[in-house]
């Protein structure tokens, strides 16, 4: 073989080293369907757009949506959860909840039950009766699932959670707030 053929099939080599295979997505989508709602009477209500959706109190002064993940069609018994949330007036941010369990029920429904999503660095004020776009995403193994929904938040059950993880929604403040109620002085 001669200098130039060798010299050929020198660079031939590097070239092929530098190729890579089609790269294969992180997440795709696997033919599950992802629903992001809440339990009323331990019936799943996914959220639609336009629906008054209720924040809640918590006993440390966190604000959240309390609501609940529905994966029709996923045997998994973990998923990555995070939220992408817009709320008018306010700059977007990113929530990540990390793995949630989740639980398999009749009908190949699996749920992750009591996800919170937070609107901790923004005033209760700033807050009520705002449009807010919600984006929940779950990634479990190679499959992904997305859910978007655009909610008006609402604080009309004026419900606080109590430190042992109830809820108070008569806890008697008066209409002016009061120095009694949770959020007096704000």
């Amino acid at each position: 073989m001669n200098r130039l053929n060798q010299t050929l099939l020198c660079v031939l080599a590097v070239a092929l080293m530098g190729c890579k295979q089609d790269a294969q997505p992180d997440a795709t989508p696997c033919g599950y369907e992802l629903s992001w709602g809440h339990f009323q009477d331990e019936t799943f209500v996914s959220f639609a757009d336009g629906n008054a959706t209720e924040i809640t109190e918590g006993f440390q002064g966190f604000r959240y949506i309390y609501s609940a993940l529905r994966l029709q069609g996923l045997t998994e018994d973990t998923a990555r959860v995070s939220f992408q949330i817009s709320v008018n007036g306010q700059e977007p941010y990113v929530q990540s909840n990390g793995n949630v369990m989740l639980e398999q029920e009749d009908g190949g429904a699996t749920y992750a039950r009591d996800v919170l999503v937070f609107f901790n660095d923004i005033p209760i004020a700033q807050l009520v009766g705002r449009n807010a776009s919600i984006l929940a995403r779950t990634t479990s193994g190679t499959c992904n699932g997305d859910h978007g929904v655009s909610v008006v938040l609402a604080d009309d059950e004026q419900c606080v959670q109590l430190e042992d993880g109830s809820l108070d929604c008569d806890a008697g403040c008066p209409a002016d707030g009061g120095l009694d109620c949770p959020d007096a002085g704000l």
